[in-house]
């Protein structure tokens, strides 16, 4: 039987292969380290991109809410006239009054009407003998508007061409113990000469006047207006009114 006689080198060299092996064992590679940050990295990227989501996806519906949806246009939401009623209609004290020309009532001023049509008045605002009489002292905004209906001559007949068309808001008060105008006006009728020899051709203009006033209690406003005749008296084209502000 062969025997086996460990000499000291080799004793020498079994001891330095097992320190290297348990420097090996014992040591942790930079590999596996740089492993855990990648895996880090990724997770905080990942609760990022869904935060990002949730606060996106919340603007989202926040603006939607906030978003308004077209009204329709309706001739209504054009009409100076109806925006100034529908103001009116708020106010505390206010009156609005429809006007023609009667000439069996009234033949020098547009007779203004405050119980038919769209007329209405509150917060003691009143009509007498054809004027507004104003119950306390305070800043009002005061209008007026009068349609007229004007029959312009033929071509050879330059009697009325650029006829003027005036309307007035006329003020009595007692703090100056006079009367003077409030508001007023002019428009030029028949600018273009009529076509043809047809002399029942109308031209149809508008004179309004709108304005805020400080006016004092016992105040009187009224009207006047030329060219009576021509005035259009349908409802909504010739009114006169106020109301607090």
């Amino acid at each position: 039987m062969a025997g086996y006689t460990a000499t000291l080198t080799d004793v020498e060299s079994g001891h330095r292969d097992s320190t290297q092996l348990m420097g090996t064992q014992g040591k942790p590679s930079g590999g596996w380290a740089w492993k855990v940050c990648g895996a880090l990295m990724l997770v905080a990227l990942c609760g990022a991109a869904a935060l990002f989501f949730v606060w996106h996806a919340q603007t989202q519906d926040k603006s939607q809410t906030n978003v308004i949806e077209p009204q329709a246009h309706t001739k209504e939401s054009h009409d100076p006239h109806h925006a100034v009623q529908e103001i009116a209609g708020n106010a505390r004290a206010a009156i609005h009054l429809e006007g023609e020309f009667n000439p069996e009532v009234n033949k020098t001023s547009v007779l203004w009407r405050d119980g038919d049509g769209q007329s209405f008045y509150k917060g003691g605002l009143v009509l007498k003998d054809n004027e507004i009489i104003i119950p306390q002292s305070g800043l009002y905004f005061v209008y007026s508007q009068a349609s007229f209906r004007v029959r312009c001559s033929p071509r050879d007949d330059h009697s009325n061409q650029h006829l003027p068309l005036t309307h007035t808001v006329m003020r009595w008060s007692d703090s100056f113990n006079d009367q003077k105008p409030l508001l007023t006006a002019v428009r030029s009728a028949c600018k273009r000469e009529a076509q043809g020899s047809d002399s029942s051709e109308r031209w149809y203009n508008a004179v309004y006047l709108g304005a805020v006033f400080s006016l004092e209690e016992g105040d009187r406003l009224w009207t006047q207006t030329n060219r009576l005749s021509d005035v259009e008296g349908e409802d909504g084209k010739t009114f006169f009114g106020l109301f607090a502000l």
